[in-house]
């Protein structure tokens, strides 16, 4: 009976364990750790030509130790860029 208690105890703790370990790999949508906010809704990035594109995201992801970005646009473009070509950012309820 207490091995059965004790299984039984011990499923929520693996839930846990299992989404507090995706939520840290980034494997979850929002990502949103101690604090600091990476989850974005608009792009601007500035091209070669000087030309600036700018429109609503529906996703991006930033290169592992590099100054990659890549985002992809909601009519299907995608760009990746250096990060000093690229500004992500959020408007406000005002605008």
């Amino acid at each position: 009976m207490q091995r059965k208690l004790l299984t039984f105890a011990s499923i929520p703790i693996i839930i846990y364990v299992v989404v507090m370990t995706a939520h840290l790999l980034g494997l979850m949508g929002n990502k949103e750790m101690f604090g600091f906010r990476y989850q974005f809704d608009y792009a601007q990035i500035r091209l070669p030509n000087g030309e600036i594109v700018e429109g609503k995201i529906s996703a991006w992801a930033r290169e592992n130790k590099t100054d990659s970005i890549r985002v992809t646009f909601k009519d299907g473009h995608e760009y990746l860029t250096n990060t000093s070509n690229m500004i992500l950012y959020n408007r406000g309820k005002h605008d």
